[in-house]
């Protein structure tokens, strides 16, 4: 078994901030958009706290903190994470460097996040413990051509948390980053994992091309539960909370839901305008689970039956929605972080 230590070298905790940026004035199609009307009408919210924007970045990832909805985090792959404290009036950069796929904020630590990405061509994850002022080195993958692609905490102890690879393996921590074990290895690039917070034995874990996968012992044997699904690639899901069984996919043909926890799957049929079928990005609204969101190309899809009926929204820009977040304390709002397509 592999064991990984936490390197705490001085040329990588980073100090940074957003006058650091070489991206900040670039225009385009990337960045983030904001709705606070539920999808319905859509601005940018790109302002940087010094000068210029944060548009021509490659957002890969936004991320609110649950305990103060104000306080935004995005992943990008072209220049690290960025923070914004007024829900993403004002930004800043905090880390710089570093290619970002995910990043997590601790559930019961605001002041704890984990970025994964890459630097040099090699996976790492990056820790701050004081908000994003400084980041630690936190794991770093023995060989290169690989990148963390995904990040996840135990929803119930916050000091187990888990990095994917684009390798296909997940690693735990059971120390909060301090050392790393091999948990298990899946076929290819793990895009999401997901621990139920209901029951955490168990854990979905989203493959770019194989699917997703399920286990409900805590990881220790995982079943494939898409290999009906005729899609090449999966881009992302959302379970239901309180009802784990329930599963929404978005994949490179079309939307999927699953009422069993993915022993079988149903089509939704989207109203597609896009010459693509591919679906970049699932929400829903865990308050009211029938509010479903879903993105193709640059259209916005919503449905407030659970799919049976939808109306689109053309968002105004170039990009591609990397990723679709509700705030689920005030369901009125909305992050789209805009980038290129998963490939």
């Amino acid at each position: 078994m592999r064991h990984f230590r936490l390197l705490a070298i001085s040329s990588l905790v980073l100090t940074l901030a957003a006058s650091c940026n070489p991206f900040g004035v670039s225009g385009g199609g990337g960045g983030l958009l904001k709705s606070v009307d539920s999808g319905e009408s859509w601005d940018f919210a790109n302002k940087l706290e010094a000068q210029g924007t944060i548009a021509g970045v490659t957002a890969t990832r936004i991320r609110i903190d649950r305990n103060k909805s104000d306080q935004l985090y995005l992943g990008t792959s072209s220049s690290g994470v960025y923070s914004s404290a007024d829900r993403g009036i004002v930004w800043k950069q905090i880390l710089a460097g570093p290619k970002i796929f995910d990043l997590q904020v601790n559930p019961g630590n605001s002041e704890e996040i984990f970025a994964g990405g890459s630097f040099g061509d090699v996976a790492k994850a990056f820790r701050s413990g004081d908000g994003g002022q400084s980041w630690v080195e936190a794991y770093s993958e023995a060989k290169g051509s690989t990148f963390v692609s995904a990040v996840a905490y135990h929803p119930s102890d916050n000091k187990i948390i888990y990095l994917g690879l684009s390798s296909g393996e997940i690693v735990r921590s059971a120390n909060g980053g301090e050392t790393w074990n091999l948990f298990t290895r899946l076929n290819d690039r793990i895009v999401r994992i997901e621990v139920e917070p209901e029951d955490a034995r168990l854990m979905y874990a989203l493959n770019f091309m194989s699917g997703l996968w399920r286990s409900t012992d805590g990881g220790g044997t995982w079943q494939q539960v898409t290999d009906k699904i005729s899609a090449r690639n999966f881009h992302d899901f959302r379970t239901v909370r309180g009802s784990p069984s329930s599963l929404y996919l978005a994949t490179g043909d079309g939307l999927w839901h699953s009422s069993n926890r993915g022993e079988t799957w149903t089509k939704l049929q989207l109203p597609l305008h896009e010459p693509t079928s591919i679906v970049s990005s699932v929400e829903l609204n865990q308050r009211a689970p029938a509010h479903l969101f879903a993105t193709v190309g640059q259209t916005l899809y919503i449905s407030s039956d659970g799919g049976n009926f939808w109306k689109t929204k053309a968002l105004s820009t170039s990009a591609t929605v990397r990723d679709l977040v509700l705030d689920q304390n005030e369901t009125n709002v909305m992050y789209a972080a805009l980038g290129v397509p998963m490939q």
